[in-house]
């Protein structure tokens, strides 16, 4: 029964986490979600300011998935060349390891003083701005609640023999580490929290600092898998965005799994401690993908292009234009959506009824040309049979 407890205690932990990292990214949307639209565009000028987008827009929605998600609505729609795309996420895979460097410092007293502050805006005011902002204070505030109760769940698990000796099993075996953390990390569709309850296990000397590497390793490359099959039935332009950024991580991923290591000897020097070392080897990870990829950028989308080549498709006057599922959380850009797609029917009705108009003249004109000519005619032969 205690064994039983400690596992529903790690759920509960992990989900409280996972719903705390759910509610800073919907209220952030919400609240911001047409501005940082916006933004993405006026980033997307060169591959440098996409990059710096990315990063930032990333770390305020604690959330590289969202982030790929809507670039590929952007890039489904051609509001964006995917080319930009793939470094606004290169950006963005940066800016997702500013809130794993921020949660791993000690805040505890921090999380009250967020919920508190949190659920008085939320409650005291009837503007929509600041219930969403007073949502992201709870859902930060969950956050670093469920890092602590994480770590007071985890302790059992030291003196478990089973889970000791399953830890055993993965420890020199870093590839099915990282391909166990890969399909845990695309299951709960959040890097941030595989990495946070890795490095809750680090931190309580559960796993070794080499399996950690690992299994961050196998997070990161789960963090580009779950957009990429999120948007498998997209068009083909939507689904290059992710597809680029999943090879990005693998091939960084295939290369830094031989040398974990050595890596983690490089890492001790910077700052010894278990969950300081995994968050800077995180931060370490989508650097050097940015450092690899950042001048590889335009080959990397003509890769993306000949894996997911465009089909040709006749043009269904039936299909939507403007229409995007995707910022239904952002109230303000679905009704500029629904508007932009009004105005194209509306267009449409009145280029049928002005090809009907024409039709209708042109009939009327052929009928009176053909009277014209029967007329004509009867009167030549008239005037020749009385000749």
């Amino acid at each position: 029964m205690h064994g039983v407890t400690t596992v529903l205690n790690v759920i509960g932990s992990v989900a409280l986490l996972l719903w705390g990292v759910r509610m800073v990214r919907t209220g952030l949307t919400r609240a911001f979600g047409a501005a940082l639209r916006r933004a993405i565009g006026a980033c997307s000028r060169n591959r440098f300011t996409a990059f710096a987008g990315g990063l930032g827009l990333t770390g305020v929605l604690q959330s590289s998935t969202a982030t790929a998600l809507l670039l590929a609505s952007f890039a489904g729609r051609g509001l964006i060349t995917l080319s930009i795309a793939l470094a606004v996420m290169l950006g963005a895979n940066v800016g997702t390891t500013i809130t794993a460097q921020v949660l791993s410092f000690d805040l505890n007293w921090v999380s009250p003083l967020m919920i508190g502050a949190g659920v008085i805006g939320f409650l005291s005011s009837d503007q929509d701005k600041i219930r969403h902002l007073g949502r992201v204070g709870i859902g930060l505030g969950l956050m670093l609640l469920s890092l602590q109760l994480l770590e007071h769940a985890a302790l059992p698990l030291r003196a478990s023999e089973t889970f000791v000796t399953v830890l055993k099993g993965l420890q020199d075996e870093y590839v099915l580490a990282a391909l166990f953390a890969t399909a845990a990390t695309w299951f709960i569709h959040s890097s941030l929290s595989t990495v946070l309850l890795v490095m809750s296990f680090a931190a309580s000397g559960i796993i070794e600092p080499e399996l950690a590497l690992a299994l961050v390793v196998g997070a990161n490359i789960g963090g580009a898998v779950a957009p990429y099959f999120d948007q498998s039935s997209t068009d083909i332009e939507a689904r290059r965005v992710p597809l680029g950024n999943l090879i990005t991580r693998a091939v960084v991923g295939l290369l830094v799994l031989p040398f974990l290591v050595p890596i983690h000897h490089w890492l001790a020097i910077v700052d010894p401690a278990p969950g300081r070392l995994l968050v800077n080897f995180h931060t370490a990870f989508s650097v050097l993908a940015a450092i690899l990829f950042m001048p590889l950028i335009d080959p990397l989308a003509a890769l993306c292009r000949r894996l997911l080549p465009s089909r040709p498709q006749p043009d269904d006057p039936s299909r939507p234009r403007h229409l995007d599922a995707t910022v239904l959380d952002t109230p303000a850009e679905a009704l500029a959506c629904a508007a932009r797609e009004t105005l194209n029917l509306g267009d449409r009705v009145s280029d049928m009824l002005r090809q009907t108009s024409l039709v209708e003249g042109a009939t009327a004109e052929s009928i009176s040309t053909s009277g014209s000519a029967f007329l004509m005619n009867a009167l030549l032969s008239l005037f020749a049979m009385t000749v």
